[in-house]
């Protein structure tokens, strides 16, 4: 039974002295090494030779002790058959204890690994390959640059991360067919691994990412460095393109294909980002290059990377400031300057914020209104305008309330939709209560979009106002289309109108054309009872000002208003009159400062 398993056995088996000389051998271990039984009897294994022993980084020694200490030993072994085929073979060397006396015999198993290793290695290659230009795939690549990022932070140099795209490559695939786009992609793949770069401790190197996009990685000293190497791929990629697809092709009218191509890169370590990100950013840089025109390369721009995120945090931030209730609405007074009769409010953003105390829209909201956030928040100023206008009707508060609306808030589809959900949420009429104001660039931005709506929502009861108007380029034929309520001059001309004729022939302008349109007007920036004045004497009479009040919270409000009609500025406003025709402008103007308690 034994004889017939030493002669069966798929494995190689060798039964040799405590000197690894053999004494016999089964069929398998002869046919695994190529040589007859009878040349192998005496001899020392040839796995257990020392050259062999030495080229596996063992000897001898080592076999011995541990054959002695625990009765086996276990090694895999590079081997030579007899034809001097190289061959990897797993051995295992066991001794075999001797009932009486000194031990005489042991058993070697030899099992052959060598076509399973290359299958292995076969399929390793597959999977870190490309079949087609042998390059390094995806996955492969992200190895190569993940060395290259540790290679690049130990030793200090610049490493560029690139994307390339072949422009228009479909047109070659559609015109000449597969064959002939695999053949370019060939040769791209030889030009890349041409011209790269290489010394004693490092090499630029190249993949294949997918279809018609490889990408490579630089090494550089410095980024004029890395811009040249870029520079320089390009106009390889950009030389004809042999469409010939096999060597005997040797037809010399075979056409040369042009194709140029286009690079996206980011530059390690001034994008220090990991390799995944570093691979997107050469990926964004590429999109950019594809969209302005193709054949070029870009870098991408960390800096503006970094301006972006920091404006994602304050985006966030302002998020939460909206859900934790740190927006806030201030609300400044409208008046009737000839009467003292305070006609309504404007309802102006503020942000309570924990560490840096009242902030200003001018601190947030440039950043909020290009995105949804902003929408998000100038509904929030109509809900909360809405309710606190519905409380003051509710306690018998006469007061209008003015509320801005931003381009992209109009442009919303449903804007006219929401809004009448709003309004319908209140029991009092604040609708015929209500004005939109929007800037005079925002309405002008589409004409007939901005009175269709304006038309929806006058239909609710609901005013419109254009704000800062002036500061735009409004034609009488533009005005005339927009069925508006009101015109808000801008504050910058009522501020400065005492001191300069120009602002002053402004105001007048708006005043007459309010007057044509029959529109009413309000002048913003009313800072003092001289400029009451001048208004009043140019036909505006409703006001809106720092110098009638500043903005204040809703709950100051009504103690303002009682305090306003209490307040001495009919008599005020009369002696700067006064004054004006005792002779001096000048007098007028140092009565600035003069005004009611507030």
């Amino acid at each position: 039974m034994s004889v017939s398993l030493f002669q069966h056995l798929h494995e190689g088996l060798l039964v040799t002295d405590t000197e690894q000389r053999i004494l016999d051998a089964n069929p398998s271990y002869c046919r695994i090494m190529g040589v007859p039984r009878e040349a192998l009897i005496g001899e020392l294994a040839t796995p257990l030779q020392a050259q062999s022993l030495h080229r596996s980084g063992l000897n001898r020694e080592q076999l011995r002790l541990q054959l002695q200490d625990q009765g086996f030993w276990r090694a895999q072994v590079q081997a030579e058959r007899a034809n001097g085929q190289p061959c990897t073979l797993q051995l295992t060397v066991s001794s075999i204890p001797e009932p009486d006396g000194p031990q005489r015999y042991q058993v070697v198993s030899v099992s052959d690994l060598t076509q399973t290793l290359e299958q292995q290695v076969q399929l390793d290659r597959q999977a870190r390959f490309d079949p087609l230009t042998r390059l390094p795939n995806h996955e492969e690549f992200m190895r190569l640059l993940r060395q290259g990022l540790s290679s690049a932070e130990r030793e200090g140099f610049r490493l560029s991360i690139c994307r390339i795209d072949l422009d228009h490559f479909k047109r070659v695939n559609t015109q000449y067919g597969a064959a002939v786009a695999d053949t370019l992609l060939q040769q791209v793949a030889e030009r890349l691994q041409a011209a790269l770069r290489s010394a004693p401790q490092w090499s630029d190197a190249v993949a294949r990412l997918s279809g018609d996009e490889f990408a490579l990685l630089l090494r550089s000293n410095d980024a004029e460095e890395a811009q040249l190497a870029v520079e320089r791929l390009l106009k390889v990629l950009s030389e004809p393109y042999s469409t010939r697809t096999a060597p005997a092709q040797a037809d010399p009218e075979t056409p040369l294909l042009e194709i140029t191509a286009s690079i996206g890169a980011t530059l390690f370590p001034q994008d220090n980002s990991d390799a995944e990100t570093l691979l997107r950013h050469a990926g964004h840089a590429l999109y950019g290059v594809k969209h302005t025109g193709r054949n070029s390369f870009q870098f991408f721009d960390t800096a503006q990377r970094l301006r972006d995120e920091a404006s994602l945090i304050a985006l966030a931030r302002i998020q939460q400031a909206l859900d934790t209730g740190e927006l806030r609405l201030h609300y400044q007074p409208k008046i009737n300057m000839q009467t003292a009769q305070v006609l309504g409010m404007e309802a102006l953003l503020r942000w309570q914020h924990p560490v840096r105390g009242l902030l200003a829209p001018a601190h947030f909201l440039p950043l909020i209104e290009p995105t949804g956030l902003g929408v998000q928040v100038g509904d929030w100023v109509l809900d909360q305008a809405l309710k606190q206008s519905a409380r003051w009707l509710s306690a018998g508060l006469q007061l209008n309330i003015s509320v801005n609306v931003t381009a992209r808030q109009l442009q919303m589809p449903d804007f006219t939709q929401r809004l009448r959900e709003l309004l319908a949420r209140h029991g009092e009429p604040v609708a015929k209560h209500l004005t939109l104001e929007v800037l005079e660039s925002a309405a002008l931005a589409d004409i007939e979009a901005t009175h269709a709506l304006i038309q929806r929502c006058r239909a609710s009861g609901i005013s419109f106002a254009l704000d800062d108007f002036g500061t735009g380029y409004s034609t009488l034929t533009y005005l005339k289309r927009l069925p508006v309520d009101v015109l808000k001059i801008d504050r910058s001309f009522v501020q400065h109108m005492l001191i300069d004729a120009q602002d002053s022939a402004l105001v007048e302008g708006v005043i007459g054309l309010a007057r044509t349109f029959e529109c009413s007007v309000v002048a913003e920036g009313v800072e003092s009872i001289a400029h009451a004045r001048a208004l009043l004497r140019l036909g505006c009479i409703e006001g809106q000002g720092n110098g009638i009040a500043l903005p204040m919270p809703a709950l100051d409000v009504q103690p303002w208003v009682i305090a306003f009609a209490e307040s001495a500025w009919l008599q005020q406003l009369a002696a700067a009159g006064a004054a004006g025709v005792a002779g001096a402008d000048s007098a007028e103007r140092a009565d600035g400062a003069a005004w009611p308690a507030k």
